[in-house]
């Protein structure tokens, strides 16, 4: 996805081409029965050094409120992943994210929750439970961003509250993997205790 903040997005040569490309894209999802795009992207999302701070929020809302009208009844959900300081200065926790999906208020827009990232922020974990019904997708890592299970995350917690808030939607694991087949394997079976009935 190009910048969303390299400059003002006015105009309506501007918008006609955003928006396009936003039709594009869900055209496409369409096809392939998405449910869940994550908007994830830190270089399409970072606000640059002396822009305005207010004018960047209202693009964004402007960008999701795109999104939105192109996936309108299509099934497919974007899911506004928090990314940390490190990484991204705008949206670092899902509580942030939440703000903005409350703004746009559309049942399109959603959030999701990366392990990593909430880590990272010490980003309470109880944000799962006050902000369950926004989740639409979680990211699973573990310490140093490796394989679930290989460090020292609190997953007891982490998948308790998942389970107490209802969570039914998607996971997947974002992480840095050396041997990707025995860890992933590993990592399975270290997450299926957790959802075994």
């Amino acid at each position: 996805m190009p910048p969303l903040f390299a400059t003002e997005v006015t105009g309506w040569k501007t918008v006609r081409v955003a928006t396009a490309l936003v039709a594009a894209a869900a055209e496409v999802l369409h096809h392939a029965r998405a449910k869940v795009v994550v908007l994830g992207s830190a270089s399409s999302r970072h606000v640059p050094d002396g822009f305005d701070q207010v004018q960047a929020e209202d693009q964004f809302l402007r960008a999701l409120s795109w999104c939105a009208d192109a996936l309108k009844g299509s099934g497919t959900l974007v899911a506004i992943e928090p990314l940390n300081r490190r990484e991204s200065n705008f949206i670092n926790s899902v509580a942030e994210g939440v703000l903005f999906a409350q703004r746009i208020n559309r049942p399109e827009i959603r959030m999701l929750a990366d392990f990593y990232h909430m880590d990272e922020e010490n980003e309470p974990l109880d944000t799962l439970r006050a902000y369950g019904p926004w989740l639409a997708h979680i990211h699973l890592a573990d310490t140093g961003r490796r394989n679930p299970g290989s460090g020292s995350y609190d997953y007891d917690r982490f998948m308790g509250l998942l389970k107490e808030i209802g969570y039914l939607g998607a996971m997947s694991s974002e992480c840095q993997l050396e041997n990707p087949e025995p860890e992933m394997r590993s990592s399975l079976e270290f997450l299926w205790p957790y959802w075994r009935p």
